[in-house]
């Protein structure tokens, strides 16, 4: 089975190595040459939960030379989504299964905006995973992983594709209700996401006091609010409760938003807390946390180049905010 990794980023690379150290034959699609080249030349070793293993890796950044594929798994920044696919259309047949494992809002239609949506397959998971360094990734933590199909029901390719992932060692369940787990998981990726990355603390300090808790459980029951009035059938209390027991159990985790912060890198913030609180906005439903969630860490982005890392001398007299 050929499969193409759109996006060889911490998800994409670990689920690459897996299948490929499987005995599938995998190709990573980065955005430029001196990325694929990088991979290819240095292949792929990961590390973490499980020990630690090398695989070669092919890697290009054109489609073209690849050609149709029978599974094309998209891992990129959920902002990256619709460029990426234009970019790698050429590895999208007519028999090619396309499955996202992205976060946020709004990837299965971008997807299928470009290939169309009956090509595609929605999909969640909670693997954990940081990239270290070119070639270099560590595979952080274990979570579940579903594939589906956006319109409900289960179905043969989606059957297919949770088979070949869980044979490579990342346990993949096909689900009739893709859409909703795709929105539990964005609740709880908005309850902790954004507070990490505003606050740079591990996942586990928003689980330790009772103000980081408060708004982690604010922003999760807002969310759910929002699903149930666009029709996503999610339940609050229990969405929070598990926000609480992923806070804890990966309490030494660098969340994704985090790792971008701290790298310098552009947020997925848009399509987390910024996709809930369009939403609410279309429903009439209110989210105060998400939305100020949102504008927080855009702000954060906007004004870094101007961060002040210690006071230094001071510059003049005190003013009010003295």
């Amino acid at each position: 089975m050929r499969i193409a990794i759109i996006g060889p980023g911490a998800v994409g690379c670990t689920l690459g190595a897996y299948l490929s150290r499987a005995g599938r034959e995998v190709v990573f699609l980065a955005p430029d040459e001196a990325e694929a080249e990088r991979l290819a030349r240095r292949g792929l070793d990961v590390e973490g939960v499980r020990g630690s293993f090398h695989v070669p890796a092919a890697a290009t950044c054109d489609a073209s030379r690849v050609g149709p594929v029978e599974l094309a798994i998209v891992a990129t920044k959920a902002y990256d989504t619709a460029q990426a696919m234009w970019q790698h259309a050429a590895v999208v047949g007519p028999a090619t299964m396309v499955a996202t494992f992205q976060n946020g809002l709004g990837n299965v239609e971008a997807i299928g905006g470009v290939v169309g949506p009956a090509r595609v397959l929605g999909g969640t998971t909670a693997l954990g995973a940081n990239l270290l360094g070119p070639g270099r990734v560590h595979h952080a933590g274990e979570g579940d992983t579903f594939v589906g199909e956006p319109s409900g029901g289960i179905s043969g390719r989606a059957e297919h594709v949770a088979r070949v992932l869980t044979e490579a060692g990342i346990p993949t369940a096909a689900v009739p209700d893709v859409t909703v787990r795709i929105w539990a998981k964005l609740a709880i990726n908005a309850g902790i996401n954004a507070l990490t990355a505003l606050l740079r603390v591990r996942n586990g300090v928003l689980a330790r006091h009772p103000e980081t808790l408060a708004l982690l459980e604010s922003a999760v029951r807002e969310t759910a609010a929002v699903a149930r009035a666009r029709g996503i059938p999610l339940e609050a209390e229990m969405l929070v409760e598990r926000a609480r027991e992923v806070a804890r159990r990966t309490a030494d985790n660098v969340s994704s938003m985090l790792a971008d912060v701290l790298a310098g890198r552009r947020t997925e913030i848009a399509e987390i807390n910024g996709a809930v609180a369009v939403a609410a906005r279309e429903t009439g439903v209110p989210a105060p946390v998400n939305e100020a969630l949102a504008v927080l860490v855009c702000a954060a982005e906007a004004t870094r180049a101007e961060r002040i890392e210690s006071p230094g001398p001071p510059a003049g007299a005190g003013g009010p905010a003295g």
